[in-house]
């Protein structure tokens, strides 16, 4: 009866959500009240944390940029650079989307003014590209102030009149360049779109212009009565049987049927065009490329005999390097070379890293310059940043970074451990050697630099000691023939964990106790000597960072 009653009400939830209202503070009474709650519901729009919605408020370009991203389901970025975006920006992203979906372009110099207001026809531009196929339309506008549309917003307010999305205001003006406000933008983008769908099957006859922005929407025995818009998030949808009474927009490949499939209007092509970065450097030998800003200068170093004139505006050299020690060179240590290379009061920017490869940026603001240290087995790549504009061009370079398998380079794969009998699962590059026998009874052979042991016991409830107490009890599961170098207390995951470091006919051991209820895991992480006071010791760490119980 219960499970019925559940069911009943999850039912009721879905009929009843059509008809949910967002109750914003402020829109009750509005012009554009229901539009607001359209777009609200389909989640391309929403209000303030104080709840409200604030209409007549102005939009900036970068939130009109993120409206149109959700209401095209868009994922993709663009690693073109933009001089005018930072990383720390909530917007950066957004940007890159609607860079790559192609309705936002930037100026001469590839700014796009995320701040700014964004004025009536900077508006209608931008959603004209998104979704409105643009034609030769006999109109003779007669606005008063029509002479005051910029000529590259012409065509796209021409298509917007023809299509009756905008009519103008009673003074018989368009307003242009006024500021445009986030109900106005809310009813051009409605004005254009009466349906969203974001997933599910259609099997019946839909009325208005519709926009699939979801994946594997399936269209079964249906009849669209307006255009239908194919958006970039709408991947995998599926026709049977339709008839579009409308234009069909596509700005998207998709698998048109060639039976029982049927336009009465126009089908006009919009995908975006390929937006190329200014340009790349692509390194195919040691497997990295990224974007090149406009207007900047690489140099390669290749050795002491390249010639480099440091003074050059938006320098940028990169060195690598790639030997069999880097095996066994540690990031921080490389980090620590690079940063005492030129004796310059480098500070520490950031870091981060690139897949399972680390970075590390580090400035010298006396001439806004800066270098890029990435550590990847054995190679490593310097980036050097000389008399740069700004920080946004070592982000852009950091987010268009591609790592791939070079020429001249040894592939290494990162792999993934997952025993679920042992709860237990972690990433690890291939040249450590994980050995769970002890409870698989499966011996790895495998040679690796590294070597790893899992083994976990039953033990007894052990909540009611201390950590303190714990180390004690532990110490003693330890070799008596191992010299103990070092113990420590540490998180793992979420969990108390004890670890030791011991010595022992020229191996160092790292050994990780990790107690969990009834539980005792153990990990012991051992190599040579001279491969473990470094690298080895990141790399322990490393795979005990990531590790999921």
């Amino acid at each position: 009866m219960q499970k019925k009653l559940l069911l009943l009400a999850l039912v009721m939830l879905i009929v009843l959500n059509v008809n949910i209202v967002f109750a914003y503070t402020d829109t009750e009474g509005h012009w554009a009240e229901k539009k607001i709650n359209e777009l609200s519901l389909n989640g391309i729009i929403s209000g303030y944390a104080d709840g409200s919605f604030k209409p007549n408020n102005n939009m900036t370009r970068a939130e009109l940029v993120t409206v149109l991203n959700r209401l095209l389901g868009n994922k993709v970025e663009n690693t073109r650079y933009v001089p005018d975006i930072s990383v720390k920006d909530w917007y950066y992203v957004e940007i890159r989307k609607g860079i790559e979906s192609g309705f936002i372009e930037g100026d001469t110099s590839g700014r796009v003014r995320p701040n700014d207001l964004i004025t009536r026809e900077e508006a209608i531009c931008m959603i004209q590209r998104a979704m409105v196929p643009l034609g030769k339309y006999e109109i003779v506008p007669s606005f008063s102030d029509y002479d005051e549309v910029s000529n590259w917003a012409k065509e796209s307010i021409n298509a917007f009149l023809s299509n009756k999305y905008i009519s103008g205001y009673q003074d018989n003006t368009i307003k242009p360049k006024n500021k445009i406000t986030r109900a106005e933008v809310i009813t051009l983008i409605g004005n254009i779109v009466d349906q969203y769908i974001s997933y599910g099957e259609l099997s019946k006859d839909v009325y208005g212009d519709t926009i699939i922005r979801g994946s594997k929407v399936r269209l079964n025995n249906a009849t669209i009565h307006g255009n239908l818009i194919i958006a970039e998030g709408g991947n995998d949808t599926s026709f049977n049987n339709v008839i579009i009474e409308g234009n069909l927009v596509l700005r998207r490949d998709v698998d048109i049927p060639a039976k029982n499939f049927k336009v009465n209007g126009n089908i006009y092509n919009m995908k975006p065009k390929n937006v190329e970065d200014d340009s790349k450097y692509t390194n195919n030998e040691y497997g990295i490329s990224f974007s090149v800003p406009k207007g900047a200068k690489i140099v390669e170093i290749k050795d002491k005999k390249t010639q480099v004139n440091y003074k050059t505006k938006n320098l940028m050299t990169v060195r690598i390097n790639h030997n069999e020690e880097l095996y066994f060179t540690s990031f921080a240590e490389g980090v620590f070379k690079e940063r005492y290379r030129y004796s310059l009061p480098y500070e520490e920017t950031t870091e981060g890293s690139i897949g399972f490869y680390k970075y590390a940026v580090y400035g010298y603001d006396k001439d806004n310059s800066y270098f890029l240290y990435i550590k990847r087995d054995n190679v490593e790549y310097i980036i050097y940043f000389y008399n740069i504009e700004n920080y946004n061009v070592v982000d852009n370079v950091i987010n268009s970074i591609k790592l791939f398998d070079g020429t001249e380079i040894e592939k290494h794969e990162i792999k993934t451990y997952k025993n679920p009998n042992l709860f237990l699962k972690f990433n690890y590059v291939d040249y450590v050697s994980v050995d769970d026998s002890y409870n698989t009874g499966i011996v790895n052979k495998d040679e690796g630099f590294y070597k790893m042991f899992i083994q976990v016991t039953n033990i007894l409830d052990m909540s009611d000691y201390t950590i303190e107490q714990l180390k004690d009890i532990l110490i003693a599961l330890e070799d008596a023939d191992s010299e103990l170098v070092d113990s420590q207390f540490k998180k793992v995951y979420t969990y108390d964990a004890i670890e030791y470091t011991t010595r022992n006919d020229g191996k160092l051991t790292k050994s990780l106790y990790v107690v969990i209820s009834t539980k005792l895991y153990h990990f012991i992480f051992t190599a040579d000597e001279a491969k473990m006071e470094s690298a080895g010791e990141e790399i322990f760490n490393d795979i005990i960072s990531n590790i999921e119980f």
